[in-house]
């Protein structure tokens, strides 16, 4: 078959902070290549990094979309495709790719339209009954099950075959409920960058935990056995974790260094660092090979095989910083989500990071359902200790309940979340971090309003005081400023408001009339 697959520009709201953060999109270029193994054609529509510098709003979402736009993404598909496939990572793009969908439909009214990815897969039910035009949803990993679809429709279109496939049948919606996972990753195929504008990210010097540098995502392993209440893991892979041998990893690795140069890879694994034994192989072997590259855990990963001969390693592998993600100083708040971390064990793990030479982060959240302001006053209470420690950045967040999360499905059945209503996809539009002045709070003791001051006011309180016990600090984080060399949380968020101000709203006002209809 002829498979064209399209991921769709980037979506933002129109205060949000960062526009300008697009990466390769790894999920699309490994499904491109497990169809080529497969004997398919495809050709791949890379709405992001076709055209990095276009940025248009659409005024009925309140959005600022960075991209390509409609017209130009659907001139792209070849008159001979025979399945088109979306790629939706975020639930806040949803209702933009749900209007995108539509204007496909309406350009080519017989073709078949599949869409899957992390959001597709979070609120299936919900995508799936309210575009009509869309025929296929495939949840979870989708490599082999669009493979398996391909198969069915250029056969005896028995789609209850496909594993994890839900179908539009006349007017009914189908499942087969099967959503099984590929046990040996090692046996899938590299990703295919062939039609993807590589060079545009790396020229952009656009990554996931450092700039300005050619950088390259990666995945090694895939799944978490963790069940943190806020995460959409389960609905995505479950609690099975599967990895890469480490050398296969790593030949992926000097492929990119020989074929674009690269300089830092980063890791878009859910967690890579689960099996001790596995992270220690990977070091040995990348510090073995000598190649010219650093690397980054950009999501943040799990603590309890973080001891001092795995931080030994990581660092002298390359790893230039460590993201822990106790995600609460409060054992109540802690319990409540499922963490499952021991706050004293991470602890003791932050600090053989420091003294192994790792720039440090720790990540805390505010506004959980539940969370009661003892709870609030213990997250003060640990970046407070955490500041004292000697740890170089802590990252306050929002809580925001993702599709497809326990805690959405909770707070959907309370009435808080309302599915059938026309603001929900306005919902879903504000549904991001990073948009501060539509913080909303799901605790029934913190307003939204003070959810705003927690979030900024904890940064505040922790950077004022590791400037107070370090204030040499001050001096690297300017210099890093000035040299576009971004490490903390604080740094990261001056640069992008830097780019988004001085750069992407520059843009923005020079095409403002050119908007989306």
């Amino acid at each position: 078959m002829h498979v064209t697959l399209i991921k769709p520009a980037m979506a933002m709201p129109l205060d949000s902070f960062t526009t300008q953060s697009g990466v390769p999109p790894i999920g699309m270029a490994y499904i491109a290549g497990y169809l080529k193994s497969k004997g398919h054609q495809v050709k791949v529509i890379d709405s992001i990094g076709e055209d990095l510098g276009n940025i248009f709003k659409m005024d009925k979402l309140d959005l600022v979309v960075n991209g390509l736009s409609f017209d130009e993404i659907i001139n792209r598909i070849p008159s001979t495709t025979e399945l088109i496939g979306l790629s939706i990572m975020f639930s806040n793009e949803w209702p933009v790719c749900r209007i995108l969908i539509q204007r496909i439909r309406e350009r080519f009214p017989h073709i078949p339209i599949v869409c899957g990815g992390e959001a597709a897969t979070a609120d299936s039910q919900y995508i799936m009954s309210t575009t009509p035009e869309l025929n296929f949803l495939v949840e979870g990993e989708g490599e082999e099950k669009i493979w398996r679809l391909t198969e069915q429709l250029e056969g005896e279109k028995d789609f209850s075959k496909v594993p994890g496939l839900i179908w539009r049948d006349g007017n009914k919606i189908r499942s087969n409920g099967n959503n099984t996972r590929i046990r040996e990753v090692d046996k899938i195929p590299w990703p295919d960058w062939s039609d993807v504008p590589v060079e545009n990210y790396l020229e952009a010097g656009l990554g996931q935990s450092t700039y300005n540098r050619r950088v390259m995502p990666i995945v090694a392993s895939r799944g978490c056995p963790y069940q943190c209440t806020f995460c959409t893991n389960l609905k995505m892979y479950g609690t099975n974790w599967y990895s890469r041998d480490p050398k296969n990893v790593l030949d992926e690795v000097e492929y990119y260094i020989q074929k674009y140069q690269i300089e830092h890879f980063d890791f878009c694994d859910l967690t890579v660092i689960v099996n001790k034994d596995w992270v220690i192989k990977f070091c040995k072997e990348l510090y073995s090979r000598q190649l010219p590259v650093t690397w980054g855990l950009p999501s943040g990963t799990r603590s309890e095989v973080l001891d001092s001969e795995v931080l030994h390693w990581l660092k002298k592998s390359g790893l230039e910083r460590m993201n822990y993600a106790p995600e609460s100083g409060s054992a109540k708040t802690l319990k409540m989500i499922k963490k499952g971390v021991d706050i004293p064990k991470m602890n003791a793990s932050m600090k053989d990071a420091l003294r192994a030479g790792l720039k440090v982060k720790a990540t805390l959240i505010f506004g959980f359902p539940d969370q009661d302001w003892s709870q609030v006053l213990a997250n003060f209470k640990y970046m407070l200790q955490l500041a004292f420690m000697g740890i170089h950045d802590v990252a306050c967040f929002p809580f925001v309940p993702y599709p497809g999360s326990e805690l959405h499905d909770r707070l959907h059945k309370e009435g808080r979340i309302d599915k059938d209503s026309t603001e929900y996809e306005i919902w879903l539009t504000k549904n991001i971090f990073n948009k501060v002045g539509g913080m909303k709070s799901y605790s029934q003791s913190i307003s939204h309003k003070q959810l705003q001051w927690l979030v900024i006011g904890g940064m505040s309180f922790f950077y004022t005081f590791q400037f107070l016990f370090r204030p040499w600090r001050t001096f690297e984080t300017i210099y890093r400023l000035i040299t576009k060399n971004p490490i903390t949380m604080l740094e990261n968020l001056a640069y992008q408001m830097f780019l988004s101000f001085f750069v992407s709203k520059k843009q923005f006002a020079q095409i403002v009339e050119n908007e989306e209809p």
